[in-house]
């Protein structure tokens, strides 16, 4: 999970410049629960976690990119008990339960049964902007397009 150190100074961005604040995780329910805690808190805080939350938008990693930027098979790795059930419990959490979108991306990584580190995404082969895979060589090309489409789960 996010240090608090962290998630203070990603609240004081937004809230003093207003700048936007996308996520970019590892397809797994670990990154997701990352998200869910700048957006939502942790209950750790109880009370006061809402001075740190923000608005952060779901950028990625998602199961309709992995799709459609034909992630290789060699970067996935199977789920483990332990993921599906911590995937389980998101999608049973209320705010996600009542996302439509949300609840699909998550559904669709348990059904497949596979996750994906951004990591691993280094092993694709470079591709050009806008066509075929991702790798860390054109990641930049991969959030600019996604941005610029508006392509992120509030």
């Amino acid at each position: 999970m996010p240090d608090l150190a962290t998630r203070a100074f990603v609240h004081r961005l937004r809230a003093t410049l207003g700048l936007p604040v996308y996520g970019l995780v590892d397809w797994n329910s670990w990154g997701v629960g990352v998200l869910l805690t700048y957006k939502l808190g942790s209950a750790r805080l109880g009370v006061e976690s809402h001075r740190y939350t923000v608005d952060v938008a779901w950028l990625g990693l998602r199961a309709s990119q992995i799709d459609r930027f034909d992630v290789p098979a060699v970067c996935m790795q199977p789920l483990t008990a332990r993921d599906k059930k911590r995937g389980e419990g998101i999608m049973a959490h209320p705010w996600v339960a009542g996302r439509r979108d949300w609840l699909d991306e998550i559904q669709a990584q348990l059904d497949k049964d596979f996750k994906c580190e951004l990591e691993a995404m280094a092993l694709a082969p470079p591709r050009e902007r806008g066509k075929g895979k991702l790798s860390f060589q054109n990641l930049s090309h991969f959030v600019e397009e996604a941005i610029v489409a508006r392509d992120w789960l509030e």
